[in-house]
């Protein structure tokens, strides 16, 4: 920062200081005004595109989450806001995939559960919708027997 924008900057600190206003509690009531904001138009899809990019890109599974949420996940709560995504909603499409497809759903809800876990340690989301949801499906294991 260069000096006269550093002056600047304390004579502004300075006017808020003879208003009675904390300069400190102003600059943090405006930080947390630009996240409500920035979470406020939070769509699904868009969480799903920063959980890609931060989490799943170090996974070697990433082409499997991956085609997984751009097959199933994001046609069906891709433009659902993420604060507004509900239990019920997600319960009720994983329990009518598990009718053709149960492992597939059992493995949505677990990539679902991450996103919004790891969305609420960024402090991105403030609860969990899928939280205590039990798996969908019921997966049986094959006997595998080479000839």
């Amino acid at each position: 920062m260069k000096l006269a924008a550093a002056r600047e900057r304390a004579k502004d600190a300075l006017g808020l200081v003879r208003h009675g206003i904390d300069p400190a509690e102003e600059r943090e009531r405006r930080v947390e005004a630009e996240v409500a904001r920035r979470v406020e138009g939070f769509t699904f899809e868009l969480l799903a595109k920063q959980f890609m990019e931060a989490h799943v890109k170090k996974l070697r599974s990433e082409y499997e989450v991956k085609r997984s949420f751009d097959q199933y996940l994001l046609p069906q709560f891709g433009k659902t806001k993420a604060r507004e995504l509900r239990r019920a909603a997600v319960r009720e499409y994983l329990d009518n995939m598990a009718k053709t497809r149960p492992v597939m759903a059992n493995r949505c809800l677990a990539y679902i559960r991450k996103m919004y876990n790891w969305a609420l340690s960024k402090d991105l989301v403030e609860f969990n919708p899928v939280t205590g949801i039990p798996r969908p499906g019921t997966e049986r294991q094959r006997d595998r027997v080479l000839s």
